[in-house]
Parts: C-alpha cells; sequence; structure tokens
C-alpha cells in the first residue's frame, strides 16, 4: 500500500470514531443522524470500489486545490510585505533628505 493511501485509510478511522461518537450522541437525543445535510446510517453507507476510488480521488483532487490556493495566499502575503517594506523605507529616506535640507 502506497504512503497517501495508508494516510487517507489513518484518517478515515479517525473521522469514523468522530462519526461514531455523534451517532451516541444523537441517538442519546433521540434527533436525526444529518451531519453536512447527508443522512448518517449506523452502519454506515454501502459504496461500490469504483465509487470508493472516486471518492479518495476527489479527496486528492480537493486537497491539491487547497495547497496551491495556500500556496498563493502565501506568495501574495510576501509580496504585500515586501511592498510595505519598500514604501516605509522609501518614506523613511525622503524623510531624511528633507531634515538634511533643512539642516542645510
Amino acid at each position: 500500500m502506497q504512503k497517501k493511501e495508508e494516510i487517507l485509510y489513518c484518517s478515515l478511522k479517525r473521522e469514523q470514531e468522530k462519526i461514531d461518537i455523534l451517532l451516541r450522541e444523537k441517538d442519546n437525543n433521540n434527533s436525526q443522524n444529518i451531519h453536512f445535510r447527508i443522512h448518517v446510517e449506523s452502519n454506515g453507507k454501502i459504496l461500490s470500489s469504483k465509487q470508493t476510488q472516486i471518492l479518495i480521488l476527489k479527496n486528492f483532487e480537493h486537497k491539491q486545490i487547497i495547497y496551491s490556493q495556500n500556496k498563493t495566499i502565501k506568495k501574495l502575503k510576501e509580496k504585500i510585505t515586501t511592498i510595505n517594506n519598500k514604501s516605509e523605507n522609501t518614506i523613511e529616506t525622503d524623510d531624511i533628505i528633507v531634515l538634511n535640507n533643512a539642516e542645510i
């Protein structure tokens, strides 16, 4: 099994534990088992192997999109910081020139 698949299986196991807790809490409150507008069944949903594979691929696709967007955000923040630093340096340089001219 590949590393990404192992990570996914561990993640799925953790999420299943969360769902089990959610189901126990909902059963105690006699409310419906709906989470993110999906009816959650105690035995889980039955999926074919193709459907499971599609879910795995969609999961990785969404993770890649999020990774790319976060990378873009980081680059933009760095550009903003650089521009702000340059503008502060320009203002300081202008202030020094004004002070030097005033002293002369």
